[in-house]
């Protein structure tokens, strides 16, 4: 995702007396792009690299760990991959499991691989900085909007306009983004080729390892998210972890709950915790 996990879902685990690691994912923040696959290889070796390169000890108890979006999608690979390493996992409107349906010819287009990197990233910059083509050619087009419908989510103004932290209201899900198009030269490019190789559609089977932690699986959605839709989400992923191993909630709101409603995020993590 565009944007790290909210500042203020972190500062109240802290408040909690939660130890807390903020990671920013390859070519977003204040991480670099790396020139390779950006998979679920890719993002948990990063996770390990983050844990071990720590000066504090993340092992041998283990830790929990936290996704949004595709970050969702990212934590539960790497719990998939490490369920003796991972004590708690949260899932917020996590990618991974959406469903084949949501993705036309022109999305499957994209993920392909067929196009040319160069042009690919060309029209995500345009559509994250939300410009379009004067382009008349009816491919080009079709291109740009399969493009916005990948990369926007179908959000809204309301998403975009999300402040990040309630201590500067100015610094909102949009500019973070603005930010990242005119100062980080590697965003468009990482972002390009998590669109492509991340966990984003659904696997039958790839989150069933999961059932194997140890603690349940918390999983949130928003109730009017376009992009995560809460009864598919809901249905999908009881069946791949097993009913018993899944605490689900529906907050209200969009794409944008965690950001935009974190105290209620904070409170169902601190009531199944039991912190």
């Amino acid at each position: 995702h565009p944007v790290p996990l909210p500042g203020r879902v972190a500062n109240a685990l802290v408040s909690k007396g939660c130890r807390v690691l903020l990671l920013d994912l390859w070519g977003r923040g204040y991480s670099d792009s790396v020139d390779l696959p950006h998979d679920a290889r890719l993002y948990t070796s990063q996770i390990l690299l983050a844990i071990t390169s720590s000066p504090l000890s993340w092992t041998p108890e283990g830790f929990s760990i936290i996704g949004y979006s595709l970050g969702g999608g990212i934590a539960a690979d790497f719990a998939s991959s490490f369920p003796g390493l991972v004590q708690g996992l949260v899932l917020l409107a996590p990618s991974g499991l959406v469903r084949k349906n949501h993705f036309g010819w022109q999305g499957r287009l994209l993920y392909s691989g067929l196009l040319p990197a160069s042009l690919l990233e060309a029209l995500v910059r345009r559509r994250l900085g939300g410009t379009s083509s004067n382009a008349s050619s009816v491919k080009q087009d079709d291109l740009e909007k399969a493009v916005q419908e990948e990369v926007m989510g179908n959000s809204s103004q309301g998403f975009d306009s999300t402040p990040l932290n309630k201590d500067r209201p100015g610094v909102t899900v949009g500019g973070a983004t603005d930010w990242q198009l005119a100062n980080h030269e590697g965003f468009v490019r990482s972002f390009v080729s998590s669109i492509r190789f991340a966990s984003i559609e659904y696997v039958k089977g790839r989150w069933r390892n999961l059932g194997r932690l140890s603690e349940k699986i918390i999983i949130m959605a928003g109730e009017t998210d376009p992009i995560i839709i809460a009864d598919e989400l809901y249905k999908d992923s009881k069946e791949e972890i097993g009913a018993d191993k899944v605490e689900f909630k529906v907050i209200g709101g969009g794409h944008e709950f965690p950001i935009a409603r974190p105290d209620e995020v904070v409170e169902e993590i601190v009531r199944i915790w039991g912190i």
